[in-house]
């Protein structure tokens, strides 16, 4: 798709790409733009806390988890469940179980790196723990935002396109354009999430100088 939209003349590598669907087509999409050099990046997919429970294996991490839209099988990928780097979730009760990712395959089984790129995460609970973050700032990532706490699709949706709207054609600073957003639509109204910024220095930048300035990334803590 990426591929023939450059040799039609659709796309450059200036150009913003918004991605909007969730499951596999948003995650592989996001991976394929970051190794071209496409440089803003937007996460639909279904996200969370993976919490320990009763019969969970050994091992598991709780973790912040990205929920494919690949069925699950333990057939598959084997060598990355058998060490925990993706695990079978499901976005509740009664929906199929997927494949599930946590920070520890995208650090160890993706190649691709994220340079100068900025992170809008729309899953829930992406700035809960700090693991997801600190990994896509050791990939590159120039600014990560997400949301603290469970989101709803049209909150976050809504919140989401007010955010972009103050970055891209505002020029907001990430700060200003996250407390703008927050001030305009605030918290989620059922799960009072509140979106977060990471790391703290990028806060005084815009999105034109975060792509554009070289940045290898250092853990946030």
């Amino acid at each position: 798709m990426i591929v023939d939209a450059e040799e039609k003349g659709l796309i450059k590598k200036d150009t913003v790409i918004v991605e909007p669907t969730s499951g596999n087509t948003g995650i592989s999409l996001a991976f394929v733009c970051a190794a071209r050099g496409y440089k803003l990046i937007i996460f639909r997919a279904h996200a969370g806390m993976m919490q320990q429970r009763e019969g969970a294996p050994m091992g598991a991490l709780e973790a912040t988890y990205l929920l494919t839209g690949e069925a699950y099988t333990k057939m598959k990928y084997v060598t990355e469940q058998l060490t925990y780097q993706v695990l079978a979730a499901r976005v509740m009760e009664g929906y199929p179980l997927v494949f599930a990712i946590n920070p520890i395959f995208l650090l160890n089984s993706m190649e691709e790196r994220f340079d100068n790129t900025a992170i809008i995460m729309m899953g829930c609970s992406c700035t809960y723990l700090n693991d997801m973050t600190q990994v896509f700032i050791l990939k590159g990532a120039s600014t990560y935002l997400g949301w603290d706490a469970s989101v709803g699709l049209d909150y976050v949706d809504q919140a989401t396109a007010n955010l972009i709207t103050n970055l891209c054609d505002k020029g907001m600073t990430i700060e200003q354009a996250v407390d703008r957003t927050m001030a305009e639509v605030g918290p989620d109204p059922d799960y009072g999430a509140y979106l977060k910024y990471y790391p703290t220095e990028s806060g005084n930048k815009t999105i034109t100088e975060l792509i554009g300035k070289s940045n290898h990334g250092k853990l946030q803590r």
